[in-house]
């Protein structure tokens, strides 16, 4: 019996034992498999940093690679650093922008141009790429590019004021009022002066801060009174720094002056020039002709068999700008037609006589009347706006344009 209960003991400790390895196996091989999942990951973790990692590097060489690239193209000619978004190539040795993007390999590189001020410019380099399925890698670099080339010259500080320019002297033969400055930090000196103006009339002499420094016996050349559009090579006038506002205190001619138009260029010691022009013509500085155009409804009423607006009035409030009204467009509601409109005793649109276009015409047709000239300070009344029917209780719109383009409206009103 005894040996019958060791043998069962044994049979139990080996059945045993063997769970224990099973257990101790299974533990092993888990634990193994982790140690290598680890590894694997660990292996192709890095191995995607370094690809990363490398990517980023070469975008970062790609960037600066566009900004020199951009450097180059300024050295060039500083004027080829157009705004806008930009790719680049090499043409004949030298770089220069093509399209709006460049691809090198997986890299798509756009660089982008903008303006700080008339020689300065900033550059923005990027460079972006896929990273993997889910992330797109991107690398911007910045830089400012000045125009080194640019070196100043005596017409930059060179200033020249014309507001006051008006034609005077004995018999209207001088342009007077024009004034000049230096604003710069170095002497400007005046070498010759070139006028160009609008009639047969000669320039006879040229005075500045009270120094004559062209007449046509005398200082300069060449000699003898000059037409329009001579070079005048007068006795050097230097402007020294912070000289202050001097007068040319008159361009001289041999005949009436009045109602032209000047330019005037002017060539320095360095061989810089500016020119400017005066425009003393009939108008001239008169704007936009319906800043001072007034319209006056508050007037208008339904006359002449109910047929006709009468009443209203066109007001120029400039004491020296004439308006010339050249089409007007009158809308209103009642299906009737336009045919005829008269201001002070003037008709400048009749359906089958004056003005365009013919025939009697229906609300909201634009009418090319015969240019009306409104003088200034003048206020004109319209005798009729004339219609074919009835317009009695409708409400209008009268839209005036000038001969410039300008336009105004009446807004809606009902006589």
């Amino acid at each position: 019996m005894k040996q019958d209960q060791s043998i069962l003991l044994q049979k139990e400790r080996l059945v045993t034992n063997q769970g224990f390895f099973l257990v101790e196996a299974l533990l092993a091989t888990s634990l193994f498999a982790l140690i290598i999942t680890g590894f694997v990951g660990a292996f192709l973790y890095g191995q995607e940093s370094t690809m990363l990692s490398g990517n980023r590097a070469q975008a970062v060489f790609l960037a600066e690679e566009g900004l020199e690239a951009v450097r180059n193209i300024r050295d060039d000619n500083f004027s080829n650093l157009t705004d806008g978004n930009h790719g680049i190539t090499i043409s004949g040795n030298e770089w220069v922008f093509a399209g709006t993007t460049d691809v090198q390999d997986i890299f798509t590189r756009q660089i982008e141009i903008g303006t700080i001020d008339t020689d300065r410019k900033i550059a923005t380099s990027t460079v972006l790429w896929q990273q993997n399925q889910q992330r797109q890698g991107s690398v911007s670099l910045v830089a400012y590019f000045n125009n080194w080339q640019d070196t100043t010259s005596q017409s930059t500080g060179f200033v020249v004021a014309t507001t006051s320019a008006a034609i005077g002297g004995g018999g209207d033969k001088e342009l007077q009022g024009i004034t000049v400055e230096n604003t710069g930090s170095t002497e400007i000196v005046i070498d010759t002066i070139t006028v160009t103006w609008d009639n047969s009339k000669l320039i006879e002499e040229i005075k500045i801060d009270t120094t004559r420094v062209w007449k046509h016996d005398n200082e300069g050349t060449p000699n003898g009174k000059q037409v329009s559009g001579t070079e005048l090579d007068i006795e050097d006038f230097t402007l020294s720094v912070g000289s202050g506002v001097l007068d040319i205190d008159k361009f001289k001619f041999d005949g009436d002056m009045e109602d032209t138009i000047f330019t005037i260029l002017f060539t320095f010691g360095d061989g810089s020039t500016k020119e400017i022009t005066v425009d003393l013509s009939p108008g001239a500085g008169c704007g936009t002709q319906t800043d001072y155009l007034i319209i006056d409804t508050s007037g208008a009423s339904i006359s002449g068999g109910n047929r006709e607006i009468q009443g209203v009035k066109i007001e120029n409030s400039s004491d020296v700008c004439d308006i010339t009204v050249a089409k007007i467009t009158t809308t209103w509601t009642n299906g009737k037609d336009i045919e005829a409109i008269r201001i002070e005793g003037i008709r400048i649109w009749k359906h089958n006589n004056e003005g365009d276009p013919n025939g009697k015409q229906p609300t909201g047709t634009e009418i090319d009347v015969v240019d009306y000239i409104l003088e200034s300070g003048n206020n004109d009344q319209f005798d009729k706006f004339k219609f074919n029917g009835n317009m009695n209780g409708d409400t209008f719109t009268i839209t005036f344009e000038m001969s410039d383009g300008s336009t105004k409206s009446s807004g809606n009103f009902s006589p």
